[in-house]
């Protein structure tokens, strides 16, 4: 009967030198082996867990759950980029708002006003002109009034070759047929008249602030014209 012989080759150990964590316990050798192992200290969540009864024991996540909770705390989290585009855009519209006039736009107001000057101004001038030329017309028609009462009662017209203004010693010469120039007339008259004809002219130069004269002219049969009309010289 051979006997066997049972060869044990001597078992190798590696001892590796490691830090142990903190929730790493000492490094105590196993027994009969040589080896050293570590104590893994046990979680205090975890020991308290598996104290509670089953029915206590919270339940748990799910990988959904998970998902959940960790794309709500993103959507909590402020956007560092969204708030800066937020902020750029309000800075944007307030320095929009608080823009002035630039230098192409005062240019064309300005245009624009010189154009609606340019077409008002001569309006009024001529407008203001045509007012003055009223006096003319009253005071020619009043002359032509009297002085067909005066060739009713004398058989023939008055005051030939007579001129009468505004200046006082002219005022009252045209008092024979009853008609007195005012202080503030801007035109002088001048009456030609005959037995049975007269004209009476109307001249001023000073309607308005150019060289044109203004003249108006009547006769027996009461013809009102205008020969020159400064309103439109």
């Amino acid at each position: 009967m051979r006997s066997s012989s049972r060869h044990t080759e001597p078992e190798m150990t590696m001892h590796f030198a490691m830090r142990p964590s903190k929730t790493q316990g000492p490094r105590t050798p196993e027994p009969g082996t040589g080896k050293q192992f570590v104590h893994q200290a046990p979680d205090r969540n975890d020991r308290a867990a598996k104290q509670m009864p089953r029915s206590e024991r919270p339940a748990a996540k799910s990988g959904t759950e998970i998902a959940r909770t960790s794309n709500s705390n993103q959507k909590q989290r402020p956007q560092g980029s969204r708030v800066n585009q937020k902020e750029e855009h309000m800075f944007r519209t307030k320095k929009r708002n608080e823009k002035g006039f630039t230098l192409i736009e005062l240019m064309i107001v300005v245009v624009i006003i010189g154009i609606l000057a340019a077409l008002a101004i001569p309006r009024f001038m001529r407008a203001t002109t045509k007012s003055k030329q009223s006096e003319a017309k009253q005071v020619l028609k009043q002359i032509y009034t009297m002085q067909h009462a005066y060739r009713q009662e004398y058989n023939a017209y008055a005051l030939n070759g007579t001129t009468a203004s505004a200046v006082p010693a002219q005022s009252t010469a045209f008092g024979r047929i009853g008609v007195d120039i005012m202080s503030t007339a801007r035109y002088t008259y001048t009456i030609v008249a005959a037995a049975a004809t007269f004209t009476a002219t109307a001249t001023s130069g000073a309607l308005d602030d150019d060289a044109a004269v203004d003249t108006w002219t009547i006769n027996e049969n009461g013809d009102l014209l205008c020969t020159s009309d400064d309103a439109i010289l």
